[in-house]
């Protein structure tokens, strides 16, 4: 899971530039980016995990421990 983590860390700071690492606990809506922004994010998530994440799975991202246990799960 760490390592899981350290890729969705690096993604978030190289689409997001949110000036800190990510709480992965704090809600997503809390973070201050646009939709835009998220839409390119959940897009390079997936392509760097190579797989694809439903609209509807990612409506029920509450925040990034949410998008994390996910990908252990689905990912490949």
């Amino acid at each position: 899971m760490a390592d899981i983590d350290a890729r969705i860390t690096a993604i978030v700071n190289e689409q997001l530039d949110l000036g800190h690492d990510p709480d992965f606990n704090s809600g997503l809506g809390n973070s201050g980016v646009t939709s835009v922004q998220m839409v390119a994010f959940f897009k390079k998530v997936g392509e760097d995990f190579n797989v694809e994440i439903p609209p509807l799975q990612i409506a029920e991202f509450k925040n990034l421990r949410d998008l994390s246990n996910w990908l252990a799960s689905n990912a490949s």
